[in-house]
């Protein structure tokens, strides 16, 4: 049964009010979930290894899958389920950006064999006595050493780095007078030793050092050895980090941005009920300029000059310098009013703590060193999202071309609450509430 008021005028029909379309949320959970994997799966690639290990990998798949399931199942408010999922797509990219940046920097661990291939055995191979140990200190992975029958002392000393290699050859040259020596096309370093040869060469991680009676049986026992150079190679450039983490955050940062802009056009537009009749757009204009004047509404409806839109203006108290209107533009194609909002302020006092605070945006907890704003500014362009419960209960009286609002009603309403009412007028006369943030 319709819900009459005290003065006898039928204010809510839920007939005609009570179902107003539904948001579709599957849209925005599904692309949420796909960013957060797309996103998830370039950082992987982006930390490589050996800082993506599989529990790694598992972690940049979970903030994916906790939003399509935790915001798939919220059957809650349509402002709490966009703000979770704006929550999602916002923060758990930004952490694991924090947190991959850490495992992007992991060194590669030291190798523990030879890096270029050494055939020890082969090198060893006839030894008269052969020793390996691992020595603790001085950065030695590795000490093998060996007796030849002809006299030949050959020796593999391995290390963690080729800096350390490098290092260490540089030491046995300044205590035993070395100076660069080509053995037989083999370049490398001859050591002061007498009248032994004593030659030593780098092989990345390892220096091979042989002492021999004579430079041939030197060549013989290095014969199966690919050449060495007389100095160990650079090591590599740390990694840097820092551009892969500014690209993250600058292409997080513009997909956020559309990610808003085309959730605004999913979640804002608000479908009138499949029972409700589609009146004409002249029919729908009229209504509009209804509420010009309306007893106890504080709002203003006009032409936007050289354009056919509506103009839906909050007045202010002459004593607050703030300004909030609605521009309707109608597309009778489709049935359909592109809302744009806009509001402003102009030194005016804060009306609330929020206003008065004077945080950096994002600030959390309080400054006691900050003072309360006296006066703010500002502009601002808005995308309304209706809650449909709410907006099913805004009481209306529509009669052909006019609107009536219940004067006790029309006395709340102000410029938070204008878009409700512009709304319940738009969808119960069968037509398609659509805010815009952008365009036309």
């Amino acid at each position: 049964m319709p819900v009459v008021s005290r003065t006898g005028r039928n204010w809510t029909d839920p007939n005609r009010c009570a179902t107003i379309g539904t948001v579709k949320r599957l849209p925005i959970v599904l692309a949420a979930a796909a960013y957060l994997a797309l996103f998830g799966a370039a950082l992987a690639v982006w930390i490589g290894s050996p800082g993506l290990t599989l529990p790694a990998a598992i972690l940049c798949g979970t903030p994916s899958v906790l939003c399509a399931v935790i915001m798939g199942r919220y059957r809650g408010r349509i402002t709490q389920f966009v703000a979770g999922t704006l929550a999602f797509v916002v923060m758990a990219p930004i952490l694991l950006l924090m947190w991959g940046a850490e495992r992007a920097d992991i060194p590669p661990p030291p190798p523990t064999e030879n890096a270029v291939g050494i055939d020890e055995a082969a090198l060893f191979a006839g030894a008269l006595g052969v020793q390996k140990v691992t020595p603790q200190g001085a950065g030695f992975t590795m000490l093998q050493s060996g007796v030849f029958s002809d006299g030949t002392e050959l020796r593999v000393m391995r290390f963690a780095t080729s800096t350390e290699a490098d290092a260490h050859m540089a030491m046995l040259a300044a205590a035993q007078d070395g100076r660069p020596f080509t053995l037989g096309g083999r370049p490398g370093m001859q050591l002061d030793a007498g009248a032994t040869l004593s030659f030593i060469e780098a092989h990345g991680h390892d220096l091979v050092q042989i002492a021999a009676p004579t430079e041939a049986l030197a060549l013989a026992h290095l014969g199966g050895l690919p050449p060495g150079t007389a100095k160990a190679p650079p090591p590599p450039e740390p990694r840097r980090i820092w551009p892969g983490a500014v690209g993250f955050s600058v292409a997080h940062a513009l997909c956020f941005f559309l990610f808003i802009v085309w959730g605004a056009s999913v979640t804002t537009p608000v479908r009138p009920a499949a029972n409700i009749t589609t009146v004409s757009e002249d029919e729908l204009r009229a209504r509009m300029r209804s509420l010009h004047g309306a007893e106890g509404l504080r709002v203003t409806v006009s032409t936007v000059p050289g354009t056919d839109d509506l103009m839906v203006d909050y007045q202010f108290p002459d004593d607050e310098a703030r300004s909030h209107h609605m521009i309707l533009r109608f597309e009778a194609a489709n049935a359909t009013v592109r809302v744009r909002e806009r509001s402003g302020v102009r030194g005016a006092a804060p009306r609330d703590a929020s206003e008065a605070d004077m945080r950096a945006p994002g600030s959390v907890g309080i400054d006691p060193t900050l003072p309360q704003a006296q006066v703010v500014y500002g502009r601002a362009r808005h995308a309304s999202l209706l809650e449909p419960d709410v907006l099913a209960a805004v009481p209306l009286h529509i009669a052909g071309q006019r609107v009536t609002v219940p004067p006790e009603h029309a006395r709340t309403v102000n410029d938070r609450s204008l878009a409700y009412l512009v709304g319940a007028v738009i969808t119960r006369s069968g037509w398609t509430f659509r805010p815009i943030l952008f365009g036309r």
